[in-house]
């Protein structure tokens, strides 16, 4: 399909986006990738974005004639598609929602709602699912409401709060 010539590139970036990018980003709300895990993954993507969208031939100052490169940023404009380190943060953000609504009985709150006790242990993991979740709260501006603990996922009066804020959350990371 990617190969093929006359394909208008909106049709490609669909069959991308329903094929590929779920295989890329399969379970991707329980990882812990670091920056340079999710940079490599990008730049993946990236790679075979530029793979279908249309060759521009130019002229370079030395006279030799190429394709032309197309920006990161063009890249995504030009297929309509998002980053996967995006879509990874958006997984993540949705499946803390879900859990968060969930009966209390069900395994993965126990998971939410542990909380690490005293140092890690040395050459221990230095990032954690709970350390990735609390730095981009931090690093998005919104610390004022979140205190580092799970206790507003065991509140069930806020049920319909979480879900503003979650979507909101994820909104304001694009």
């Amino acid at each position: 399909c990617f190969g093929q010539r006359g394909l208008p590139v909106g049709l490609r970036a669909r069959v991308y986006k329903s094929t590929i990018q779920p295989i890329l980003t399969y379970a991707g709300e329980t990882w812990t990738a670091l920056e340079a895990d999710l940079r490599r993954l990008d730049v993946y993507e990236r790679s075979g974005l530029r793979r279908f969208l249309p060759k521009r031939l130019m002229t370079f100052p030395s006279g030799r004639v190429g394709p032309k490169m197309i920006s990161n940023t063009e890249v995504y404009r030009k297929t309509g598609l998002s980053p996967c380190s995006e879509m990874v943060a958006e997984k993540r953000w949705r499946y803390i929602h879900r859990v968060c609504l969930a009966p209390r009985e069900i395994v993965p709150h126990g998971c939410i709602e542990y909380e690490e006790v005293g140092r890690r242990r040395r050459g221990g993991q230095s990032l954690t699912w709970h350390r990735k979740v609390a730095t981009e709260v931090k690093s998005l501006g919104r610390a004022a409401g979140w205190n580092g603990s799970w206790s507003w996922c065991k509140r069930s009066a806020v049920r319909a709060e979480q879900a503003t804020w979650v979507s909101q959350f994820f909104h304001a990371s694009k």
